[in-house]
């Protein structure tokens, strides 16, 4: 394959010793020189034919990533031809190396636009309300979150003692947060589990669903949190807002439902990048940006005033 310098690459050079990299760079007959990273775990190659999208994870990392679920997912979806990123064909996956694995995309087409909410509420609906997946062959994995964001917390206390007690707090708050969800419930929905409309790719009218990492069987308010708090916060016009119930074909929930979901998600994005920024990775100003969300910058869901980092 022939390849076009990219006029942007960075940060490769403390990446090329990884070796999923290495070996992605084998499978795809590429150059990690023609190669960009994007969000420190894609690695973006580019041919003039043809894009593919590396994302890389440690294993044990904090975002608890399993990438054969993530294969599986993909897999499954395909054959449904059910309009997500497609997985490189003929290569057997996830990679493995060392600590690492790896899951190799083809890049899906973007316009650059934000899809219309109407589109996106479709693309949703289709998702949750694909025939459950119940062969063993698939395994899906179950949605985890309160489990998982409890785990952080817990090593955030050890990591930072300083802040111990204010680490604590949140685990309490995050229980107290949780009340009114049952966690007994057999979920039978297959969700997203980072869903948002950046990972929605736009292109010729069509909505593709991209990210499959968290893709599970779990409650599909967790999906519909973001769009549904813009909504109930009126940071959606009245017709965007119609558009998407018109597509997901429902009625919006309380706000007390959605408000549940947007803590537990918040709370583990910000309790991620705090691991990794505890781990010395280059993550500084996008903690911070977190921070500041998850302190009540977004308009919703402030932390109460009995906690204090």
């Amino acid at each position: 394959m022939s390849c076009s310098p990219l006029s942007a690459s960075r940060g490769l050079a403390q990446l090329k010793l990884n070796p999923c990299l290495v070996e992605a760079n084998r499978v795809l007959g590429l150059s990690l020189a023609w190669s960009e990273v994007a969000r420190a775990t894609n690695i973006v190659y580019i041919d003039r034919s043809k894009t593919y999208v590396c994302r890389v994870h440690r294993a044990g990392g904090p975002d608890l990533v399993e990438p054969a679920y993530t294969v599986r997912a993909g897999r499954y979806l395909e054959e449904r031809s059910f309009p997500s990123n497609r997985l490189v064909s003929g290569i057997e996956q996830p990679l493995r190396r060392d600590r690492y694995s790896a899951t190799l995309w083809e890049y899906a087409e973007n316009d650059g636009v934000r899809p219309p909410l109407g589109k996106v509420g479709v693309l949703l609906h289709s998702l949750h309300h694909a025939v459950p997946p119940r062969t063993e062959s698939f395994q899906a994995k179950r949605w985890n979150i309160p489990e998982v964001v409890q785990h952080r917390l817990g090593l955030l206390e050890q990591l930072q003692p300083a802040r111990a007690r204010y680490w604590q707090l949140l685990r309490t708050w995050l229980d107290r947060s949780l009340e009114g969800l049952d966690p007994t419930t057999v979920y039978t929905s297959l969700i997203h589990g980072d869903f948002k409309r950046s990972n929605v790719a736009y292109s010729g009218g069509q909505c593709t669903l991209l990210d499959l990492d968290s893709t599970c069987l779990g409650p599909p308010g967790y999906d519909r949190w973001r769009i549904e708090i813009d909504i109930h916060c009126k940071r959606i016009g009245r017709r965007a807002a119609d558009e998407f119930a018109d597509g997901y074909k429902y009625e919006l929930p309380a706000r007390a439902e959605s408000e549940s979901f947007a803590r537990v998600a918040r709370l583990g994005h910000t309790t991620l990048f705090e691991l990794r920024l505890a781990e010395g990775a280059d993550v500084k100003r996008r903690c911070h940006s977190y921070e500041t969300w998850w302190q009540g910058g977004a308009g919703f869901g402030e932390i109460p005033g009995w906690i204090s980092p």
